[in-house]
């Protein structure tokens, strides 16, 4: 492997850590509650939600990304039948990484814009037990368009320059003040083509092999406002290699992260949520990242 590919590769270790908007990856993740928020809410209502995440890393490079995704949902109900026709994200980062490329050289990589529209229509199906426990099943498959920026001039692109698909299950449960919600997923991408190979000025077309995907979600009512939840994710990110070509840019990679959120009801149709990621174990290259974040969402 060149020195091109050495670099790209510690580059792109970073990146794989980053939800949504990465650059040249994609992974969605699911919060605590969100297909049970999709089962409580009533048919024909709409619901806005704004993100904010501040992910940083700072073992084998330092990564600084400020992340903002904006999402609009609208809901259907037939009976026990819950859809989700309607339901968009937006990401819009700003990321630094600097990488070290020698024993006294670095490289400080800059990139910003708005990432790949994803849509996310939803099908759940409830089995309710009494007024406060019921089963539920959900099905999501998320689509990512190639809509972001995406320069094939620069190293870092917050736009994925492809399509992919990520197909969702989820089982949840909610018992009296308590809910537990398992999903998993495998994301499947098309190829990414034009990227730039900085050393000899030349592009080159990159493909990934499938990413798995595993949530769990527990959380519990402190009061009619107020809950506490622990999640922990799961993710085999599939290397990312030269299209037609075994030359891995970036090798297969699995993450382990813990998320824990607390979130208040400031009135009847919104909530407030913060949140602390950490991943506690990578392989593959990778490096560990946390974040620090916060949700609002409305419905009406």
């Amino acid at each position: 492997m060149n020195r091109f590919l050495r670099t790209l590769a510690s580059v792109v270790a970073v990146l794989l850590m980053v939800n949504l908007a990465a650059p040249r990856t994609v992974r969605a993740e699911t919060d605590p509650r969100d297909y049970e928020a999709l089962v409580a809410l009533p048919s024909h209502t709409a619901l806005l939600i704004a993100y904010y995440r501040h992910i940083t890393s700072s073992d084998t490079e330092n990564l600084s990304e400020n992340l903002v995704l904006f999402r609009t949902v609208y809901t259907l109900k037939l009976g026990n039948i819950s859809l989700v026709p309607i339901d968009f994200i937006l990401p819009v980062a700003d990321v630094q990484v600097n990488v070290t490329t020698g024993a006294t050289s670095s490289l400080v990589l800059n990139g910003s814009g708005i990432g790949d529209l994803i849509y996310v229509p939803t099908i759940l199906y409830t089995l309710p037990q009494d007024k406060l426990s019921y089963t539920y099943f959900g099905f999501s498959p998320y689509f990512f368009f190639p809509t972001g920026n995406f320069d094939k001039t620069k190293v870092i692109n917050i736009g994925g320059n492809r399509l992919a698909v990520e197909p969702e299950i989820m089982f949840g449960q909610r018992y009296q003040m308590f809910n537990l919600e398992l999903v998993g997923n495998v994301t499947l991408y098309g190829d990414s083509n034009d990227h730039l190979n900085p050393t000899t000025g030349t592009t080159f077309n990159e493909s990934q092999d499938p990413t798995f995907g595993l949530a769990v979600h527990a959380t519990m009512d402190i009061s009619p406002i107020v809950y506490l939840g622990a999640s922990y994710y799961f993710f085999n990110n599939g290397a990312i290699k030269v299209s037609g070509t075994d030359v891995e840019v970036t090798p297969s990679q699995t993450v382990h992260s813990a998320r824990f959120s607390w979130a208040i009801r400031l009135e009847k149709a919104s909530l407030l949520l913060l949140q602390y990621n950490q991943d506690f174990h990578v392989t593959g290259g990778a490096s560990i990242s946390r974040w620090f974040g916060a949700r609002i969402s409305t419905f009406f």
